[in-house]
This record gives structure tokens, sequence and C-alpha cells, in this order.
């Protein structure tokens, strides 16, 4: 009985933990070669800052974040000029970016690609 209330207990605190923490099960920071998903971004102040690529795993989805400026999309709020595609891929709706202008969603948030950039922090995955 002892070792059903302590397994049931852990399982529980494992369980909460997830949900209120919402750390991820397993986090590989840039792990392309030459850590090409690791890059700088300008803050609306001007200071750069640098966002570190990662591939995250949650309990209830996928998150891939891109920092590095190699990669080059056409912007389309500039014609004929490209932009960098930093920001995240992400599969579960509690992981959605918040703009997904660049990007887009699936209905209900549960897949698509954005940023999380502000003002505040300039960085485009966390």
């Amino acid at each position: 009985m002892r070792k059903l209330i302590l397994t049931g207990a852990a399982v529980a605190s494992v369980a909460f933990a997830g949900v209120a923490t919402a750390a991820p099960l397993a986090k590989v920071d840039d792990p392309t070669p030459n850590k090409v998903f690791t890059g700088t971004y300008t803050n609306a102040d001007g200071t750069t800052g640098t966002q570190t690529g990662y591939v995250a795993v949650y309990s209830d989805g996928v998150v891939a974040c891109n920092g590095g400026t190699t990669l080059q999309l056409p912007d389309r709020a500039n014609p004929g000029k490209t932009s960098p595609a930093q920001g995240q891929a992400w599969v579960g709706p509690n992981h959605a970016a918040k703009d997904t202008s660049a990007g887009g969603a699936a209905p209900g948030n549960v897949a698509g690609a954005g940023n999380n950039q502000t003002a505040k922090t300039g960085a485009y995955c966390e």
C-alpha cells in the first residue's frame, strides 16, 4: 500500500509540475552544424541581443526555434527585399507564437509558425 501511495504521489507531482512550469521534457540547444539557428536581433531601442536556436519537446507539443539570420525569406512588407526567417514553428496550441502574421497558424493554433518578439525583449522564441 505504501508503494502504491508513493507511486501515486510521484505521478501526480510530475503531472502537476508539467502543467505548472510547462518545462520541456527534452530540449536541445541549436542542433545544427555551425550553430546556423543561433543569431542576433535588434531591440526597439537599437541594442542587440542573441537568440539561441533550439528544439524542445513538451508533453503537449513541440517547438523549434530559429534565431539565426542565414535563412532569408521574401519580406511581405517590402516587396523585392528579404528578411531573416527568425521565429518558431510549433505543434500544440499551448506553444503557439504570439505573432503569426509572417507565418500562419492552423485553426485553433494547433500548429504554425511565427514569433514572440516584443519591444521589451526583442527575442523571437522566448
